[in-house]
């Protein structure tokens, strides 16, 4: 998971939210239903592209690949739909995610493992957000590909666990997490994999690096600035950079 930082949407979103709040139907819509109605007559090929741009083309929530194609991808609400009409319509509540592995054919015998917003529904509040740069600066992976929450200090135990259940539970970001804390089925989407392959492959680059005498800060510095500015980014960029930013601390605390 990356911080995501907001921009301004296009006229085209700015002109689409213009006109269903222009709507009388709009100012008397109370339940949820007819929230969502007038949601879904949104210009949604806009929005994604805006959505899709600043999340340099992956999954807020998983870092999977996804496209400016309602079959793979969805526009989450942050703060719930069902919940609060006041940001049902509001660019800066939304996120561009995958699927959550919905639409993904299984073999036989699999179970399915869901995660991201298909897991989350559309009552769930998140004390995780890819919005605040602060939390996802305390975003951490293992070496086999759990995502974990570390705040250190800087976030109270209650708030700390509540991002754990987050990540655990109501996103199901590291697939099926007994009460004992033990991980049993991957997601459908094969997160753990993904995110334990791109660990291995940073710290093969770091290894690399090391051999040739080119490990350095600058050098850590110079993966991460890549990563960071790439227009569409490679899958789970998150964890390389993890693994890029932990070498430099190592690196600078000799």
């Amino acid at each position: 998971m990356l911080h995501i930082k907001k921009n301004p949407p296009s006229p085209a979103v700015i002109r689409s939210v213009a006109e269903i709040k222009s709507l009388p139907s709009w100012r008397h819509a109370i339940d949820p239903g007819d929230i969502r109605e007038h949601f879904d007559y949104l210009n949604k090929d806009a929005i994604r592209a805006c959505l899709l741009e600043e999340q340099h083309g992956l999954c807020a929530y998983c870092m999977k690949r996804i496209s400016n194609d309602g079959q793979v991808t969805s526009i989450e609400h942050w703060a719930p739909l069902s919940k609060n009409k006041g940001t049902a319509l509001d660019y800066n509540n939304f996120l561009a995610v995958c699927k959550g592995g919905s639409d993904i054919p299984l073999n036989p015998n699999e179970k399915r493992v869901l995660c991201c917003d298909a897991h989350k529904g559309d009552d769930a509040d998140l004390s995780i957000s890819p919005f605040d740069k602060s939390m996802m600066d305390h975003i951490a992976y293992d070496s086999q590909g759990v995502i974990k929450f570390l705040p250190k200090q800087d976030y109270s135990t209650e708030f700390a666990e509540s991002v754990t259940r987050d990540i655990n539970h109501t996103l199901q970001l590291n697939g099926i997490v007994a009460s004992h804390g033990r991980f049993g089925a991957d997601t459908t989407t094969r997160l753990r994999k993904g995110r334990k392959d791109a660990y291995d492959a940073a710290k093969a680059k770091v290894t690399r690096l090391r051999k040739k005498g080119k490990l350095s800060v600058a050098s850590m510095d110079s993966e991460i600035n890549s990563l960071l500015e790439m227009q569409e980014r490679p899958e789970y960029a998150g964890v390389s950079i993890f693994v890029y930013q932990a070498e430099r601390k190592r690196l600078l605390s000799r």
